[in-house]
């Protein structure tokens, strides 16, 4: 028992900056292995770097882009520049104004669009997230507002994918209407994340309203 009380005690002094630190340290040690994708890794590293790109964290951002890139994407690498300036606090607003998303006379290939968007869209939604920022240009609700602005260029179909990254909390929930089974699983969600997803979902309806439908 005393044992099991210690542990329990490591556990609890294993805050978020600490979770943070060793995941940057892992990140930084997948992200740098060249000839990762050649292997059967290569999806589940894949996979671990394209869930990681929300994250409101801009070193595992950076850290997740690098180790995205590596298998070579030809929707991705013409545009690392950019999607590195969506990362940097100081730079993403100029890389707003000068990157066009809109198809007729827009900066992306037809053939990279899907892609291209997906991951710019993940990058992008930790900026509408983010809470405290050291070093950003303007504050939270501007830094909000540009980018939601931004996405409200999209294409109604190029939604979906950011409708995935707000409810992800929610992905344990049934698709099949089990009602008592939803109720459970709502009851496990810490309270801080249900309050993040409602603050998120009323700025995502004042700034894109009926896009979202």
């Amino acid at each position: 028992e005393e044992e099991e009380e210690e542990g329990a005690g490591t556990l609890l002094r294993y805050g978020r900056m600490d979770a943070n630190r060793i995941l940057v340290a892992y990140l930084e040690i997948l992200s740098s292995q060249q000839g990762a994708t050649r292997f059967e890794l290569g999806k589940t590293l894949h996979r671990i770097f394209y869930n990681l790109l929300p994250k409101a964290h801009n070193r595992i951002q950076q850290l997740a882009l690098a180790g995205l890139l590596l298998g070579g994407s030809g929707s991705l690498v013409p545009y690392r520049a950019q999607l590195e300036n969506l990362i940097d606090d100081e730079k993403y607003r100029d890389e707003l104004v000068s990157f066009q998303v809109e198809e007729e006379r827009g900066t992306i290939k037809k053939a990279h669009r899907k892609e291209f968007v997906e991951v710019m869209t993940r990058i992008l939604y930790a900026k509408v997230v983010q809470r405290k920022v050291q070093g950003a240009v303007g504050g939270l609700g501007q830094r909000r507002a540009t980018v939601l602005s931004f996405f409200a260029a999209l294409r109604d179909s190029e939604f979906d994918e950011l409708m995935r990254i707000v409810l992800r909390p929610f992905h344990q929930l049934s698709e099949d209407g089990g009602e008592e089974e939803d109720v459970k699983t709502l009851k496990l969600l810490p309270l801080k994340k249900v309050l993040g997803f409602l603050n998120t979902l009323k700025d995502l309806i004042d700034q894109l309203g009926l896009l979202l439908s």
